[in-house]
Protein backbone atom coordinates (compact mmCIF):
# COMPACT_ATOMS: atom_id res chain seq x y z
CA UNK A 1 0.00 0.00 0.00
CA UNK A 2 1.29 3.44 -0.90
CA UNK A 3 2.19 5.46 2.23
CA UNK A 4 -0.20 8.24 1.19
CA UNK A 5 -3.04 5.71 1.08
CA UNK A 6 -1.95 4.17 4.38
CA UNK A 7 -1.95 7.58 6.02
CA UNK A 8 -5.43 8.37 4.70
CA UNK A 9 -6.70 5.01 6.00
CA UNK A 10 -5.41 5.62 9.53
CA UNK A 11 -6.91 9.11 9.63
CA UNK A 12 -10.25 7.81 8.35
CA UNK A 13 -10.16 5.11 11.06
CA UNK A 14 -9.90 7.92 13.65
CA UNK A 15 -6.46 6.92 14.91
CA UNK A 16 -5.61 9.78 17.27
CA UNK A 17 -1.82 9.44 16.97
CA UNK A 18 0.17 8.53 13.85
CA UNK A 19 3.95 8.29 13.71
CA UNK A 20 5.52 8.83 10.28
CA UNK A 21 9.15 7.75 10.20
CA UNK A 22 11.08 9.68 7.58
CA UNK A 23 13.79 12.28 7.09
CA UNK A 24 11.95 13.69 4.05
CA UNK A 25 9.94 16.29 5.91
CA UNK A 26 8.98 18.34 2.87
CA UNK A 27 7.87 15.32 0.84
CA UNK A 28 5.77 13.86 3.67
CA UNK A 29 4.40 17.26 4.59
CA UNK A 30 3.37 17.85 0.98
CA UNK A 31 1.42 14.57 1.00
CA UNK A 32 -0.31 15.55 4.25
CA UNK A 33 -1.17 18.99 2.87
CA UNK A 34 -2.58 17.48 -0.33
CA UNK A 35 -4.81 15.11 1.64
CA UNK A 36 -5.99 17.87 3.97
CA UNK A 37 -6.81 20.16 1.04
CA UNK A 38 -8.94 17.45 -0.54
CA UNK A 39 -10.77 16.78 2.75
CA UNK A 40 -11.05 20.47 3.67
CA UNK A 41 -9.10 19.95 6.88
CA UNK A 42 -6.80 22.57 8.32
CA UNK A 43 -3.13 21.70 8.85
CA UNK A 44 -1.09 23.06 11.77
CA UNK A 45 2.64 22.38 11.80
CA UNK A 46 4.67 22.59 15.02
CA UNK A 47 8.40 22.55 15.78
CA UNK A 48 10.31 23.50 18.91
CA UNK A 49 11.99 26.27 16.89
CA UNK A 50 9.03 27.90 15.09
CA UNK A 51 6.03 26.92 17.18
CA UNK A 52 2.71 26.49 15.30
CA UNK A 53 2.17 27.71 11.76
CA UNK A 54 0.16 26.90 8.66
CA UNK A 55 1.67 25.03 5.68
CA UNK A 56 2.47 28.38 4.04
CA UNK A 57 3.90 29.85 7.24
CA UNK A 58 0.72 31.76 8.04
CA UNK A 59 -0.95 32.20 11.44
CA UNK A 60 2.17 31.71 13.53
CA UNK A 61 1.76 30.87 17.22
CA UNK A 62 4.86 31.27 19.38
CA UNK A 63 4.38 28.04 21.35
CA UNK A 64 7.83 26.44 21.61
CA UNK A 65 7.45 24.26 24.70
CA UNK A 66 6.31 20.70 23.77
CA UNK A 67 3.94 20.39 26.72
CA UNK A 68 2.40 23.79 25.91
CA UNK A 69 1.99 22.64 22.31
CA UNK A 70 -0.05 19.61 23.45
CA UNK A 71 -2.25 21.85 25.58
CA UNK A 72 -2.77 24.17 22.61
CA UNK A 73 -3.99 21.22 20.55
CA UNK A 74 -6.34 20.15 23.35
CA UNK A 75 -7.85 23.64 23.58
CA UNK A 76 -8.18 24.20 19.82
CA UNK A 77 -11.76 23.57 18.68
CA UNK A 78 -10.98 23.52 14.94
CA UNK A 79 -11.02 20.23 12.98
CA UNK A 80 -7.39 19.93 12.00
CA UNK A 81 -4.36 17.74 11.43
CA UNK A 82 -1.48 18.65 13.74
CA UNK A 83 1.96 17.71 12.49
CA UNK A 84 4.61 17.71 15.22
CA UNK A 85 8.09 17.77 13.70
CA UNK A 86 10.86 15.91 15.54
CA UNK A 87 8.83 15.25 18.66
CA UNK A 88 10.61 11.94 19.35
CA UNK A 89 13.21 13.39 21.81
CA UNK A 90 10.30 14.41 24.04
CA UNK A 91 9.01 10.83 24.15
CA UNK A 92 12.17 9.12 25.39
CA UNK A 93 10.79 7.15 28.34
CA UNK A 94 14.26 6.70 29.86
CA UNK A 95 14.38 10.41 30.68
CA UNK A 96 12.03 11.35 33.58
CA UNK A 97 11.75 14.90 32.26
CA UNK A 98 9.58 13.56 29.42
CA UNK A 99 6.85 12.12 31.66
CA UNK A 100 4.52 15.16 31.19
CA UNK A 101 4.70 14.94 27.36
CA UNK A 102 4.05 11.19 27.40
CA UNK A 103 1.12 11.57 29.79
CA UNK A 104 -0.17 14.51 27.77
CA UNK A 105 -0.24 12.52 24.55
CA UNK A 106 -1.90 9.60 26.33
CA UNK A 107 -4.71 11.80 27.64
CA UNK A 108 -5.02 13.61 24.31
CA UNK A 109 -5.43 10.27 22.54
CA UNK A 110 -8.46 9.47 24.70
CA UNK A 111 -9.98 12.87 24.01
CA UNK A 112 -9.37 12.79 20.24
CA UNK A 113 -11.13 9.44 19.87
CA UNK A 114 -14.34 10.83 21.37
CA UNK A 115 -14.55 14.10 19.42
CA UNK A 116 -17.67 14.75 17.31
CA UNK A 117 -17.53 13.57 13.70
CA UNK A 118 -17.66 17.15 12.40
CA UNK A 119 -14.69 18.28 14.55
CA UNK A 120 -12.05 15.51 14.17
CA UNK A 121 -8.45 16.06 15.17
CA UNK A 122 -5.40 13.95 14.37
CA UNK A 123 -1.83 14.26 15.62
CA UNK A 124 0.98 13.18 13.29
CA UNK A 125 4.46 12.75 14.74
CA UNK A 126 6.94 13.29 11.90
CA UNK A 127 10.59 12.47 12.50
CA UNK A 128 13.55 10.34 11.45
CA UNK A 129 13.32 7.88 14.33
CA UNK A 130 10.59 5.82 15.90
CA UNK A 131 10.18 6.53 19.61
CA UNK A 132 7.15 4.98 21.25
CA UNK A 133 7.06 4.78 25.05
CA UNK A 134 5.27 1.73 26.50
CA UNK A 135 2.32 3.87 27.61
CA UNK A 136 1.53 4.81 23.99
CA UNK A 137 2.16 1.53 22.16
CA UNK A 138 -1.54 0.79 21.73
CA UNK A 139 -2.38 4.32 20.66
CA UNK A 140 0.11 5.09 17.86
CA UNK A 141 -0.07 3.83 14.28
CA UNK A 142 3.33 3.69 12.58
CA UNK A 143 4.10 4.43 8.93
CA UNK A 144 7.64 4.01 7.59
CA UNK A 145 7.66 6.38 4.65
CA UNK A 146 9.73 4.74 1.88
CA UNK A 147 12.24 6.49 -0.32
CA UNK A 148 10.80 7.78 -3.61
CA UNK A 149 10.24 5.19 -6.31
CA UNK A 150 10.80 5.66 -10.05
CA UNK A 151 7.51 7.49 -10.55
CA UNK A 152 8.20 9.88 -7.65
CA UNK A 153 11.71 10.60 -8.94
CA UNK A 154 10.40 11.20 -12.46
CA UNK A 155 7.88 13.75 -11.17
CA UNK A 156 10.59 15.46 -9.14
CA UNK A 157 12.93 15.49 -12.14
CA UNK A 158 10.22 17.00 -14.35
CA UNK A 159 9.76 19.73 -11.76
CA UNK A 160 13.50 20.46 -11.75
CA UNK A 161 13.65 20.57 -15.55
CA UNK A 162 10.65 22.85 -15.69
CA UNK A 163 12.50 25.43 -13.60
CA UNK A 164 15.63 25.40 -15.79
CA UNK A 165 16.57 28.28 -18.11
CA UNK A 166 15.92 27.49 -21.82
CA UNK A 167 19.66 27.23 -22.63
CA UNK A 168 20.23 24.55 -19.98
CA UNK A 169 17.27 22.53 -21.24
CA UNK A 170 18.96 22.27 -24.64
CA UNK A 171 21.79 20.20 -23.15
CA UNK A 172 19.53 17.60 -21.58
CA UNK A 173 19.55 14.01 -22.92
CA UNK A 174 16.43 12.89 -24.76
CA UNK A 175 16.04 9.75 -22.65
CA UNK A 176 15.67 10.64 -18.98
CA UNK A 177 15.27 7.00 -17.88
CA UNK A 178 18.98 6.55 -17.02
CA UNK A 179 18.83 9.73 -14.94
CA UNK A 180 15.95 8.38 -12.88
CA UNK A 181 17.65 4.98 -12.50
CA UNK A 182 20.85 6.67 -11.34
CA UNK A 183 18.91 8.55 -8.63
CA UNK A 184 17.19 5.46 -7.19
CA UNK A 185 17.92 5.07 -3.49
CA UNK A 186 18.09 8.81 -2.87
CA UNK A 187 15.64 11.00 -1.03
CA UNK A 188 13.85 13.63 -3.08
CA UNK A 189 16.11 16.36 -1.68
CA UNK A 190 19.17 14.17 -2.17
CA UNK A 191 18.25 13.59 -5.81
CA UNK A 192 17.78 17.34 -6.34
CA UNK A 193 21.22 18.00 -4.89
CA UNK A 194 22.73 15.40 -7.23
CA UNK A 195 21.03 17.01 -10.23
CA UNK A 196 22.47 20.39 -9.24
CA UNK A 197 25.97 18.94 -8.88
CA UNK A 198 25.64 17.26 -12.25
CA UNK A 199 24.82 20.60 -13.89
CA UNK A 200 27.86 22.20 -12.23
CA UNK A 201 30.30 19.44 -13.25
CA UNK A 202 28.92 18.25 -16.59
CA UNK A 203 26.69 21.15 -17.69
CA UNK A 204 23.90 18.61 -18.09
CA UNK A 205 22.23 15.71 -16.32
CA UNK A 206 24.85 12.95 -16.40
CA UNK A 207 23.91 9.52 -14.91
CA UNK A 208 27.58 8.84 -14.07
CA UNK A 209 27.88 12.02 -11.99
CA UNK A 210 24.58 11.33 -10.23
CA UNK A 211 25.60 7.72 -9.44
CA UNK A 212 28.93 8.89 -8.06
CA UNK A 213 27.23 11.38 -5.78
CA UNK A 214 24.70 8.72 -4.77
CA UNK A 215 27.55 6.59 -3.45
CA UNK A 216 28.50 9.44 -1.13
CA UNK A 217 24.92 9.79 0.08
CA UNK A 218 24.65 6.06 0.80
CA UNK A 219 28.04 6.13 2.55
CA UNK A 220 26.96 9.04 4.78
CA UNK A 221 24.07 6.96 6.08
CA UNK A 222 26.68 4.63 7.63
CA UNK A 223 24.54 1.51 7.26
CA UNK A 224 25.17 0.28 3.72
CA UNK A 225 28.45 0.31 1.82
CA UNK A 226 28.36 0.98 -1.91
CA UNK A 227 30.91 -1.38 -3.47
CA UNK A 228 32.46 -0.66 -6.86
CA UNK A 229 32.39 -4.12 -8.44
CA UNK A 230 35.28 -4.49 -10.89
CA UNK A 231 35.67 -8.27 -10.58
CA UNK A 232 34.45 -10.41 -13.49
CA UNK A 233 33.36 -14.02 -13.21
CA UNK A 234 36.44 -14.97 -15.21
CA UNK A 235 38.58 -13.42 -12.46
CA UNK A 236 37.51 -16.25 -10.16
CA UNK A 237 39.43 -19.49 -10.52
CA UNK A 238 37.12 -22.52 -10.58
CA UNK A 239 33.59 -22.58 -9.09
CA UNK A 240 32.31 -23.52 -12.55
CA UNK A 241 28.97 -24.88 -11.31
CA UNK A 242 28.23 -21.67 -9.42
CA UNK A 243 29.35 -19.48 -12.33
CA UNK A 244 27.12 -21.43 -14.73
CA UNK A 245 24.17 -20.98 -12.34
CA UNK A 246 24.80 -17.23 -12.26
CA UNK A 247 25.23 -16.95 -16.03
CA UNK A 248 21.84 -18.60 -16.57
CA UNK A 249 20.24 -15.91 -14.37
CA UNK A 250 22.04 -12.91 -15.83
CA UNK A 251 18.86 -11.52 -17.40
CA UNK A 252 16.64 -12.58 -14.50
CA UNK A 253 15.39 -9.05 -13.79
CA UNK A 254 14.68 -8.16 -17.41
CA UNK A 255 11.27 -7.52 -18.90
CA UNK A 256 11.77 -10.49 -21.23
CA UNK A 257 12.25 -12.82 -18.25
CA UNK A 258 9.08 -11.51 -16.65
CA UNK A 259 7.09 -11.94 -19.85
CA UNK A 260 8.47 -15.47 -20.12
CA UNK A 261 6.86 -16.21 -16.76
CA UNK A 262 10.04 -16.43 -14.67
CA UNK A 263 9.99 -15.22 -11.06
CA UNK A 264 12.70 -12.85 -9.91
CA UNK A 265 15.47 -14.76 -8.10
CA UNK A 266 15.67 -14.20 -4.35
CA UNK A 267 19.36 -14.85 -3.79
CA UNK A 268 21.92 -17.44 -2.82
CA UNK A 269 23.90 -18.51 0.22
CA UNK A 270 27.58 -19.38 -0.18
CA UNK A 271 29.00 -21.43 2.68
CA UNK A 272 32.40 -23.01 2.96
CA UNK A 273 36.08 -22.58 3.62
CA UNK A 274 37.42 -19.08 4.25
CA UNK A 275 39.43 -17.50 1.46
CA UNK A 276 37.97 -19.62 -1.34
CA UNK A 277 36.04 -16.97 -3.28
CA UNK A 278 32.69 -16.56 -1.53
CA UNK A 279 32.99 -12.80 -1.06
CA UNK A 280 34.67 -12.38 -4.43
CA UNK A 281 31.63 -14.02 -6.00
CA UNK A 282 29.34 -11.29 -4.65
CA UNK A 283 31.42 -8.65 -6.43
CA UNK A 284 31.54 -10.72 -9.62
CA UNK A 285 27.74 -11.12 -9.68
CA UNK A 286 27.23 -7.36 -9.53
CA UNK A 287 29.76 -6.87 -12.32
CA UNK A 288 28.38 -9.65 -14.52
CA UNK A 289 24.77 -8.57 -14.07
CA UNK A 290 25.62 -4.83 -14.27
CA UNK A 291 23.80 -4.10 -11.00
CA UNK A 292 24.74 -1.94 -8.00
CA UNK A 293 26.36 -3.83 -5.12
CA UNK A 294 25.39 -2.80 -1.58
CA UNK A 295 27.11 -4.43 1.38
CA UNK A 296 25.26 -4.67 4.68
CA UNK A 297 27.28 -5.29 7.81
CA UNK A 298 24.53 -6.78 9.97
CA UNK A 299 26.56 -6.06 13.09
CA UNK A 300 26.42 -2.32 12.35
CA UNK A 301 22.62 -2.37 12.73
CA UNK A 302 22.76 -2.73 16.48
CA UNK A 303 22.50 0.58 18.33
CA UNK A 304 22.46 1.58 21.98
CA UNK A 305 19.18 3.50 21.95
CA UNK A 306 15.79 1.85 22.28
CA UNK A 307 14.34 1.20 18.83
CA UNK A 308 17.51 2.39 17.07
CA UNK A 309 18.49 -1.06 15.79
CA UNK A 310 15.10 -1.77 14.27
CA UNK A 311 15.06 1.66 12.63
CA UNK A 312 18.52 1.11 11.12
CA UNK A 313 17.40 -2.24 9.77
CA UNK A 314 14.26 -0.75 8.21
CA UNK A 315 16.31 2.05 6.68
CA UNK A 316 18.94 -0.30 5.24
CA UNK A 317 16.39 -2.58 3.60
CA UNK A 318 14.43 0.46 2.40
CA UNK A 319 17.52 1.86 0.65
CA UNK A 320 18.20 -1.53 -0.96
CA UNK A 321 14.63 -1.69 -2.28
CA UNK A 322 14.81 1.89 -3.54
CA UNK A 323 18.07 1.20 -5.40
CA UNK A 324 16.72 -2.05 -6.86
CA UNK A 325 17.38 -3.91 -9.00
CA UNK A 326 20.57 -4.44 -7.03
CA UNK A 327 22.71 -6.98 -5.21
CA UNK A 328 22.58 -6.92 -1.39
CA UNK A 329 25.65 -8.59 0.09
CA UNK A 330 25.35 -9.98 3.63
CA UNK A 331 28.90 -11.03 4.53
CA UNK A 332 29.83 -13.50 7.29
CA UNK A 333 26.32 -13.83 8.69
CA UNK A 334 27.41 -16.11 11.52
CA UNK A 335 29.19 -13.21 13.25
CA UNK A 336 25.98 -11.23 13.55
CA UNK A 337 23.59 -14.02 14.56
CA UNK A 338 25.81 -16.54 16.34
CA UNK A 339 24.52 -15.47 19.78
CA UNK A 340 20.87 -15.38 18.79
CA UNK A 341 19.79 -18.03 21.29
CA UNK A 342 21.03 -15.99 24.27
CA UNK A 343 20.00 -12.63 22.79
CA UNK A 344 16.89 -12.20 24.93
CA UNK A 345 19.00 -12.26 28.06
CA UNK A 346 21.80 -10.04 26.76
CA UNK A 347 20.11 -7.45 24.52
CA UNK A 348 16.43 -7.54 25.36
CA UNK A 349 15.60 -9.59 22.27
CA UNK A 350 16.87 -7.00 19.77
CA UNK A 351 18.94 -9.61 17.88
CA UNK A 352 15.93 -11.90 17.55
CA UNK A 353 13.74 -9.06 16.26
CA UNK A 354 16.35 -7.92 13.74
CA UNK A 355 16.85 -11.49 12.57
CA UNK A 356 13.11 -12.12 12.31
CA UNK A 357 12.56 -8.91 10.36
CA UNK A 358 15.31 -9.78 7.89
CA UNK A 359 13.93 -13.31 7.42
CA UNK A 360 10.42 -11.98 6.82
CA UNK A 361 11.73 -9.43 4.33
CA UNK A 362 13.74 -12.08 2.46
CA UNK A 363 10.67 -14.29 2.22
CA UNK A 364 8.14 -11.64 1.21
CA UNK A 365 10.11 -8.91 -0.59
CA UNK A 366 8.60 -7.86 -3.90
CA UNK A 367 11.39 -5.56 -5.07
CA UNK A 368 14.19 -7.03 -7.25
CA UNK A 369 16.89 -7.25 -4.57
CA UNK A 370 19.16 -10.27 -5.03
CA UNK A 371 20.63 -11.29 -1.68
CA UNK A 372 24.11 -12.82 -1.64
CA UNK A 373 24.93 -14.15 1.82
CA UNK A 374 28.21 -15.75 2.87
CA UNK A 375 29.19 -17.82 5.88
CA UNK A 376 32.37 -19.58 7.00
CA UNK A 377 30.63 -21.41 9.83
CA UNK A 378 27.20 -22.58 8.79
CA UNK A 379 26.64 -24.47 12.05
CA UNK A 380 26.51 -21.11 13.85
CA UNK A 381 23.62 -19.91 11.66
CA UNK A 382 20.04 -20.19 12.93
CA UNK A 383 18.25 -23.07 11.14
CA UNK A 384 15.41 -20.74 10.08
CA UNK A 385 17.79 -19.00 7.70
CA UNK A 386 18.34 -22.20 5.72
CA UNK A 387 14.66 -22.94 5.20
CA UNK A 388 13.45 -23.27 1.62
CA UNK A 389 12.20 -19.98 0.21
CA UNK A 390 14.85 -17.75 1.80
CA UNK A 391 17.37 -18.46 -0.97
CA UNK A 392 17.09 -19.92 -4.44
CA UNK A 393 20.06 -22.17 -3.72
CA UNK A 394 22.81 -22.93 -1.22
CA UNK A 395 26.31 -23.55 -2.57
CA UNK A 396 29.26 -25.12 -0.80
CA UNK A 397 32.65 -23.61 -1.67
CA UNK A 398 35.49 -26.00 -0.84
CA UNK A 399 39.26 -25.74 -1.16
CA UNK A 400 40.23 -25.48 -4.84
CA UNK A 401 41.01 -28.60 -6.83
CA UNK A 402 44.23 -28.94 -8.85
CA UNK A 403 42.51 -27.59 -11.96
CA UNK A 404 41.15 -24.65 -10.00
CA UNK A 405 44.52 -23.94 -8.39
CA UNK A 406 46.08 -23.77 -11.84
CA UNK A 407 43.46 -21.22 -12.89
CA UNK A 408 44.03 -19.24 -9.70
CA UNK A 409 47.80 -19.11 -10.22
CA UNK A 410 47.36 -17.90 -13.79
CA UNK A 411 44.83 -15.24 -12.78
CA UNK A 412 47.04 -13.76 -10.05
CA UNK A 413 50.23 -13.90 -12.11
CA UNK A 414 48.49 -12.04 -14.94
CA UNK A 415 46.99 -9.61 -12.46
CA UNK A 416 50.51 -8.58 -11.46
CA UNK A 417 51.55 -8.10 -15.09
CA UNK A 418 53.66 -11.26 -15.37
CA UNK A 419 53.38 -14.11 -17.86
CA UNK A 420 52.27 -17.52 -16.55
CA UNK A 421 54.50 -19.14 -19.19
CA UNK A 422 57.54 -17.80 -17.30
CA UNK A 423 56.72 -19.96 -14.27
CA UNK A 424 56.45 -23.67 -13.56
CA UNK A 425 52.70 -23.63 -12.99
CA UNK A 426 52.51 -27.42 -12.61
CA UNK A 427 55.00 -27.33 -9.73
CA UNK A 428 53.22 -24.41 -8.09
CA UNK A 429 49.91 -26.29 -8.31
CA UNK A 430 51.41 -29.30 -6.52
CA UNK A 431 53.15 -27.19 -3.88
CA UNK A 432 49.91 -25.32 -3.11
CA UNK A 433 47.79 -28.42 -2.53
CA UNK A 434 45.36 -27.79 0.32
CA UNK A 435 45.61 -24.02 0.03
CA UNK A 436 42.77 -21.59 -0.50
CA UNK A 437 42.73 -19.00 -3.25
CA UNK A 438 43.53 -16.26 -0.73
CA UNK A 439 46.53 -18.23 0.53
CA UNK A 440 47.80 -18.74 -3.02
CA UNK A 441 47.57 -15.00 -3.70
CA UNK A 442 49.33 -14.23 -0.41
CA UNK A 443 52.15 -16.67 -1.28
CA UNK A 444 52.66 -15.02 -4.66
CA UNK A 445 52.84 -11.56 -3.05
CA UNK A 446 55.24 -12.88 -0.40
CA UNK A 447 57.44 -14.29 -3.16
CA UNK A 448 57.42 -10.96 -4.96
CA UNK A 449 58.53 -9.16 -1.79
CA UNK A 450 61.40 -11.62 -1.40
CA UNK A 451 62.48 -11.07 -5.00
CA UNK A 452 62.11 -7.29 -4.72
CA UNK A 453 64.26 -7.11 -1.58
CA UNK A 454 67.02 -9.08 -3.33
CA UNK A 455 66.92 -6.77 -6.35
CA UNK A 456 65.77 -9.35 -8.88
CA UNK A 457 62.63 -10.42 -10.78
CA UNK A 458 60.30 -12.80 -9.01
CA UNK A 459 60.97 -16.40 -10.00
CA UNK A 460 59.77 -19.89 -9.09
CA UNK A 461 62.32 -20.16 -6.31
CA UNK A 462 60.92 -17.10 -4.52
CA UNK A 463 57.32 -18.27 -4.78
CA UNK A 464 58.10 -21.85 -3.77
CA UNK A 465 60.06 -20.57 -0.80
CA UNK A 466 57.03 -18.55 0.27
CA UNK A 467 54.81 -21.61 -0.19
CA UNK A 468 57.11 -23.69 1.98
CA UNK A 469 56.74 -21.18 4.82
CA UNK A 470 52.94 -21.07 4.54
CA UNK A 471 50.85 -23.11 6.95
CA UNK A 472 47.45 -23.36 5.22
CA UNK A 473 44.08 -23.24 6.90
CA UNK A 474 43.51 -26.84 5.82
CA UNK A 475 46.09 -27.85 8.43
CA UNK A 476 45.36 -25.36 11.22
CA UNK A 477 41.58 -25.81 11.01
CA UNK A 478 41.23 -29.27 9.48
CA UNK A 479 38.50 -30.33 11.94
CA UNK A 480 36.34 -27.31 11.08
CA UNK A 481 36.77 -27.89 7.35
CA UNK A 482 35.80 -31.54 7.67
CA UNK A 483 32.74 -30.52 9.69
CA UNK A 484 31.76 -28.11 6.91
CA UNK A 485 32.15 -30.83 4.31
CA UNK A 486 30.07 -33.20 6.38
CA UNK A 487 27.32 -30.58 6.72
CA UNK A 488 27.33 -29.85 3.00
CA UNK A 489 26.64 -33.46 2.03
CA UNK A 490 23.01 -33.57 0.95
CA UNK A 491 22.35 -29.97 2.03
CA UNK A 492 24.16 -27.85 -0.54
CA UNK A 493 25.21 -27.84 -4.16
CA UNK A 494 28.90 -28.06 -4.91
CA UNK A 495 30.16 -24.79 -6.38
CA UNK A 496 32.97 -26.63 -8.21
CA UNK A 497 33.11 -29.46 -10.69
CA UNK A 498 34.53 -32.74 -9.36
CA UNK A 499 37.62 -34.03 -11.10
CA UNK A 500 39.89 -37.04 -11.12
CA UNK A 501 42.81 -36.12 -8.90
CA UNK A 502 45.37 -37.45 -6.50
CA UNK A 503 45.53 -36.88 -2.76
CA UNK A 504 41.95 -38.07 -2.31
CA UNK A 505 40.32 -35.07 -4.03
CA UNK A 506 38.14 -37.19 -6.32
CA UNK A 507 36.93 -39.30 -3.41
CA UNK A 508 36.25 -36.20 -1.36
CA UNK A 509 34.09 -34.62 -4.07
CA UNK A 510 32.27 -37.86 -4.74
CA UNK A 511 31.29 -38.06 -1.10
CA UNK A 512 29.78 -34.56 -1.28
CA UNK A 513 27.38 -35.16 -4.17
CA UNK A 514 23.84 -34.09 -3.39
CA UNK A 515 21.43 -37.03 -3.25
Amino acid sequence: MKPERELATYIAARYPLISVVSTEYRRVQAAINAWALKKEREVRIWSCYSGFRGPDGSSPEDVLDPLAALRTIAEDSRPAVYVLHNFHPFLDATNPINVPQIQGLLELADVLKTLPKDRPKTIILLGPRLEIPPELQDEIAVISWPLPDGEDLKRSLDSVIGALPPKMKESLPEDLGPIVDAARGLSQDGASNCYARSFVLARTLDPAVISQEKKQVVAREGILDWIDATVALDDIGGLEVLKQWLTERKAAFSTAAKEYGLPEPKGLLNVGVAGCGKSLTAKAIASAWALPLLRLDVGSLFGALLGESEEKQRKALGVAEAVSPCILWLDELEKAFAGLASGAATDGGVSARIFGNILTWMQEKTKPVFVVATSNNVEALPPELLRKGRFDDVFFVDLPTATEREAIWRIHILKRERKPADYNIEALVKKSSGMSGAEIEAALIDGMFRAFSSGGEVADVHIQSALADTVPLSKTASDKIEALRSWAKGRARMASLPEEATNGEAERFASLEVN
